[in-house]
């Protein structure tokens, strides 16, 4: 496996990234892939991500939004924030990189991307990071890039977007490790939407951003990672 190259660029990477803001259960697609990183503390480095942006095509429930609300989010972008660190005080590099890619290839087989393919597009990359003893996200997922073409991004598949509050802040986020995004349609359990009843509340006396996210939306974490 390769080591943690710390002195990775991550220079001009977007760190603003779409949040709908409303927890619900969408039909989406997968539209971008890109690299990025995200903010992970006061005095901690920035951590390298890839983002995937997903457009909602139908709206199927949006628990505590009216009808009117609802037709606004049609064409609306969501990012999943998969971060791309490998540093662990309990898990090697190596475990923590195959569970990531274990969660890239489950959400982009739904766009029709083969786990093989993906696995053939970064092989020699991960040979010669492995040579080099340098891990470089970046590069991880350029390579991975070109694999979602114009047919890919057609594609559908079910995401539940879930609601919560994390430290005192709302979080709008996917759920789940791989189970958010499904080729079957899934429902809210009475706790998530508990859950989604705290984080309206959470969010009164905010002001709501374009996107129907919180104002400081774009620094929200994304999924667990």
């Amino acid at each position: 496996m390769f080591k943690i190259n710390k002195e990775q660029s991550t220079e001009g990477n977007v760190k603003i990234v779409a949040n709908i803001g409303a927890p619900g259960i969408y039909k989406f697609q997968v539209v971008d892939i890109y690299p990025s990183t995200k903010f992970k503390g006061k005095d901690k480095d920035d951590a390298p991500t890839m983002n995937v942006t997903f457009k909602v095509v139908q709206v199927i429930d949006v628990p505590k939004k009216d009808e009117h609300f609802t037709r606004t989010l049609i064409g609306k972008l969501h990012t999943d924030i998969i971060d791309l660190s490998l540093e662990s005080t309990s898990e090697t590099a190596e475990t923590m990189f195959n569970n990531k890619l274990a969660r890239i290839k489950h959400i982009l087989k739904k766009a029709g991307i083969s786990p093989e393919s993906i696995d053939t597009a970064i092989e020699p990359l991960l040979k010669k990071m492995a040579k080099e003893g340098v891990w470089d996200s970046v590069a991880f997922v350029t390579a991975i890039q070109p694999l979602l073409t114009d047919d890919c991004k057609k594609k559908t598949g079910f995401g539940k977007v879930s609601g919560s509050v994390f430290q005192g802040n709302a979080q709008c986020n996917f759920s789940g490790f791989l189970g958010f995004y499904t080729d079957e349609e899934p429902t809210f359990t009475t706790k998530e939407r508990q859950t989604i009843n705290e984080y309206y509340a959470a969010l009164d006396g905010q002001v709501p951003s374009m996107e129907g996210a919180p104002s400081n939306g774009g620094n929200q974490g994304g999924s667990a990672f």
